[in-house]
């Protein structure tokens, strides 16, 4: 089982004693796990220790636009980068709130200018086509 690079577990370590990078053989991907009943140190080695004694925080991958996991991401500044904005989020809920906001405020802007941009092609070729003069005579029998 591959063992986080040390500086990565002392980052961890720093920012939660009781968070602990370990790989899950099953998922093949890395999860920052959060202990939840006693251990001793070294279980974070032991899967049958950790699967039973910590609760998975976060699982790091890369993820689509549809947030599906789809492939392998390594521990990296990255990670810690995630994690920190995540507490210090998680602390100041007010803070989260106007970022979501902020975030669906962009969406529904661009997704309007979509549609103003489809409803002025729509507008122009309906404008085009009743402005051309023509002279509807019916159907032609075929004599």
């Amino acid at each position: 089982m591959p063992i986080p690079d040390p500086w990565f577990s002392k980052e961890l370590s720093v920012l939660d004693k009781d968070l602990f990078a370990a790989w899950h053989p099953k998922i093949h991907r890395w999860q920052i796990r959060l202990w939840i009943l006693p251990h001793r140190k070294g279980d974070e080695r032991l899967y049958y220790v950790w699967k039973r004694r910590s609760m998975p925080s976060r699982t790091v991958c890369y993820r689509d636009g549809e947030y599906y996991d789809i492939g392998y991401h390594p521990l990296d500044q990255r990670v810690l980068y995630a994690l920190k904005l995540s507490i210090k989020l998680a602390l100041k809920p007010e803070q989260a709130a106007r970022m979501v906001d902020e975030s669906n405020k962009k969406l529904e802007d661009a997704w309007a200018a979509d549609n103003a941009d489809i409803s002025r092609e729509v507008a122009k070729s309906v404008w085009t086509h009743y402005r051309e003069p023509s002279i509807d005579l019916g159907q032609r029998s075929a004599r």
